[in-house]
């Protein structure tokens, strides 16, 4: 909310706060209110923080700093790396890192993610979702279509979705009925409604139990490019009465968008 406020100085005020506060939830919170000019200014602060030794802060300070100035927050991301904290805080800051030295830390990243160990694989699927290059993509999906480890999907799954890697419908739709939410969140985060088939697999989740789940399909059925009206109207005869009123909503928002809200795509 802070972020749509008109307020002067408001990065001061945040770096003040961030300081002060003892809180680590509410100095997270604050962290990522920062707005992206506060670069400089917070190197200091978040400098100091390094010393409270809590892996949480540090990580919100990485995504803070590399989503500012992967540049400047290079000292701070060093220090981190050189430090003793966890090795996946370690992994978030060596994918801010490639960012401003892809020769150097770039290997490392792909020697992390050819690693036999999982937990040595996992640093470098972190890494490469922060630093959301493509070139890591491809090895990304083979481990997407190898791994039988739940914890490392989720990963991955989560590191192709900041890529915005596309194409990985076949991969995954198979999970899109997963029993565990956070798999079907992540699933659904990366699934891509693009023909009259992937819609029809997406639909189902409009009645999901979990509400973010269900809201994140009304979504992407809403905003999709392939839209398909008629295959919504055929979907009503679903016995789900939450997929059915999802559906009137979704088909009474397509109807006052106009014709080209409502138009359908070929219908087998």
């Amino acid at each position: 909310m802070l972020k749509s406020i008109s307020v002067p100085d408001l990065d001061t005020h945040l770096l003040a706060g961030i300081r002060e506060e003892v809180d680590s939830r509410i100095r997270i919170g604050l962290i990522e209110l920062l707005p992206d000019h506060a670069g400089p200014a917070a190197v200091e602060p978040f400098t100091e923080l390094i010393k409270t030794g809590e892996p949480e802060l540090a990580m919100a300070m990485i995504d803070a700093g590399h989503r500012m100035s992967p540049e400047t927050f290079a000292p701070f991301n060093r220090r981190i790396y050189a430090s003793s904290f966890p090795l996946d805080v370690k992994a978030h800051a060596v994918g801010s890192l490639y960012a401003r030295d892809p020769a150097r830390f770039g290997p490392l990243i792909e020697a992390w993610l050819m690693s036999e160990d999982t937990s040595t694989r996992s640093l470098g699927i972190i890494a490469a979702g922060v630093c959301r290059d493509m070139r890591f993509a491809d090895r990304l999906k083979i481990l997407l279509s190898m791994s039988d480890d739940d914890a490392t999907l989720l990963l991955v799954l989560d590191s192709l979705c900041t890529i915005n890697v596309t194409g990985l419908n076949p991969l995954v739709v198979l999970r899109l009925g997963d029993p565990d939410p956070s798999m079907r969140r992540a699933v659904l985060d990366v699934y891509q409604i693009e023909d009259e088939a992937s819609l029809k697999n997406v639909i189902p989740l409009l009645g999901d139990d979990s509400e973010d789940i269900a809201g994140l399909a009304r979504e992407k059925i809403r905003t999709a490019d392939y839209q398909n009206s008629l295959r919504l109207v055929k979907s009503l005869s679903l016995p789900q009465k939450r997929v059915r009123e999802a559906l009137f909503n979704l088909l009474g928002a397509a109807s006052r968008r106009g014709p080209a809200g409502v138009a359908g795509g070929p219908s087998g």
